[in-house]
This record gives structure tokens, sequence and C-alpha cells, in this order.
């Protein structure tokens, strides 16, 4: 474990639940009078992207002796998911995580105090398979690594303790990038903006005038009355419009950067990237 991730499940540990459910000495933060929850786990407010495939639910398994979780099913975007997102077992039960596409991890974001569950951490394909039996009661909270972002996490409840819904359940949308996608996007509208009101004071729509009137007097004049040594018009100081001359180039900058960003997201969608390490 690096000190990186040792200090993101420190903190984590302070939001979600984490602990023995009738631990006499290790009551964790997060679990009160009997009930858990895992606080903004799924959403795209803890680390990582929200969780898609998570509704809310929690799938119900007490009772079975083993349980099964794909690694790697559709969800997120394309096979970026645990499945289910979230299950409740009883304690002893042996759970079977079952890679059902490539390049996917088990790293363990939080657990209660007296658990001892590793994970799988060297990156799988199809085809592998790996199991752990949970004794210990409380919320194990686990994540893909290359596809932390993209919103592959997962949580697992062992035993009988009520769970707590968040305040606001179900999947939240969140911008790619995080702060930098929306100052990126806090950008581009006032740019924006500004093309439009400058356009709507009148420079940028003179500038624009002023450049076609100069191409229609260049092209009905035949080239042989221009006379090399006596340009026919002078253009003044007073004549330059600074304001119409900015509007046409930041118009021309922001279609630029929609173009950028429009070939980024069919990019990013269509091919689904996958980061490893």
């Amino acid at each position: 474990m690096t000190d990186g991730r040792t200090t993101r499940r420190g903190l984590l540990r302070g939001a979600v639940a984490a602990g023995g459910i009738a631990a006499a000495s290790g009551t964790a933060a997060g679990q009160q009078d009997g009930t858990v929850t895992y606080g903004d786990w799924f959403t795209g407010e803890a680390e990582g992207g929200a969780v898609g495939n998570y509704d809310g639910t929690t799938v119900d398994e007490r009772g079975s002796s083993s349980v099964t979780i794909q690694v790697g099913s559709e969800g997120n975007g394309g096979p970026y998911a645990f499945g289910p997102a979230a299950v409740r077992v009883d304690p002893g039960t042996t759970v079977t995580f079952d890679w059902v596409s490539d390049t996917h991890n088990i790293v363990v974001e939080s657990q209660p105090g007296e658990a001892g569950w590793a994970g799988h951490e060297p990156i799988e394909n199809t085809g592998f398979a790996y199991e752990h039996t949970f004794e210990t009661e409380g919320v194990y909270l686990y994540y893909c690594q290359p596809h932390l972002p993209l919103g592959m996490k997962a949580a697992i409840v062992v035993g009988d303790a009520e769970l707590v819904a968040p305040s606001e359940g179900g999947p939240t949308w969140t911008w790619p990038g995080g702060d930098i996608g929306v100052a990126f996007m806090g950008l581009l509208v006032g740019t924006a903006g500004l093309a439009v009101l400058l356009m709507a004071s009148g420079e940028g729509a003179s500038a624009v005038g002023r450049w076609r009137a100069a191409a229609a007097e260049a092209a009905s004049s035949p080239l042989a009355e221009a006379d090399p040594e006596e340009p026919r018009t002078e253009l003044g100081h007073d004549d330059f419009d600074p304001f119409g001359t900015a509007a046409l180039i930041v118009l021309y900058f922001l279609i630029l950067v929609v173009l950028w960003v429009f070939v980024y997201f069919v990019e990013f969608l269509g091919n689904g990237p996958t980061v490893i390490g």
C-alpha cells in the first residue's frame, strides 16, 4: 500500500461505515446504533467517477453460502463495472469474483478494522476467478484501479446491520475531468459570451461589414487599374477597430475549441479508454 492510498483510506473512513457491528472495542466511524452507510462512495463526491450501475439497491444474498460477483460487467459506459455494485451477505459467505472482461483488479478501499481482506491487485483478464470468505461484519468498499475514474467501484455488506441510504441516492453524473473539466467549460462559456457581447455591440458586425465592402470593391476593380506605386485607399489610424478584430479572433478560436472538444468526446465515448497502472 502506498502512502497516498493510506491517506485516502483514512479520510474515507471518516465518512463511510467500516467496522464490526457488535465489536466491543472496535466500533468504526460511520457506524452508529447498529446502522451503516456507504457515505458518498457511489456518487461523484468520492474519489473516482460516479457508479452508473448503482441504483440505490443492495442485493440481499443472506442465506446463500456462496455468491458470485462479476468483474468487468457492463456498466459505466462499457465493461467497467462490478455486478452487482452492492451486495449483502452473511458472515462466513464465500464470494467468488469472476472476471468477465479484461484488465481489471480488486483494490480494497476500506474494511472493518479486524478484517484482513487483501483484495486482488494484480491485473487479470477474462476467465480468471478469485474468491474470499468474509467473516468480519461491516462494510467493505473496493474498486478497480485501472477504471476507478470511470466509476468501477462496489461494496459488500457483511451481517445484519441496518443500511442507511445516503440523502441523495442513485448515480450522479459528473463532468469528465473533474474540476479541470468544469473550469474548462467555464472558460469556453465565458469566451462564447464575450464573442456574443462584442458582436451584439455592433463592433464585430461593423468589422465584418467593412471587410465585405473591401472585398466587393477589390473584386469589382480590374487589377490593371491598381497603381502599385500609389495605393487607391489608405487605412487611417482612426479606422482601425480593435473590438471588431478581437471579436473575429475570439469567434475563430471558439470554433476551433468546439471542434477539438467534439473530436475528444467522440474518441472518448467511442473507444472507452483503458488506463493500466
